[in-house]
């Protein structure tokens, strides 16, 4: 098992955590601007299928001032045009 964590992302602050097995890898990361109030929490998932094929499953969901207090001041890490946001990907290498 390996298990990651880092602290800092660019301009924002941020929390990362990542942990994996032989087969899967589960990682979650916290981006957050404090000076408005606006987080993007993001999930994901990488399973090995099988020998040369991934699938990943990612989730995010933004979170700012406007869904706390019920007020119109949007943060910039805040939900713009979707408050849950999730993909699925299978990637096979040849």
């Amino acid at each position: 098992m390996t298990i990651l964590a880092q602290v800092s992302l660019a301009d924002y602050d941020g929390l990362s955590f990542s942990a994996g097995a032989d087969y899967s890898f589960i990682s979650a990361v916290l981006i957050s601007g404090f000076d408005d109030v606006s987080f993007t929490p993001v999930l994901s998932l990488n399973h090995d299928l099988f020998q040369g094929t991934t699938l990943t499953i990612s989730a995010q969901a933004p979170i700012d001032r406007a869904l706390i207090y019920c007020d119109d001041r949007h943060g910039e890490l805040g939900p713009h045009s979707y408050y849950f946001y999730s993909s699925a990907k299978i990637r096979v290498r040849f």
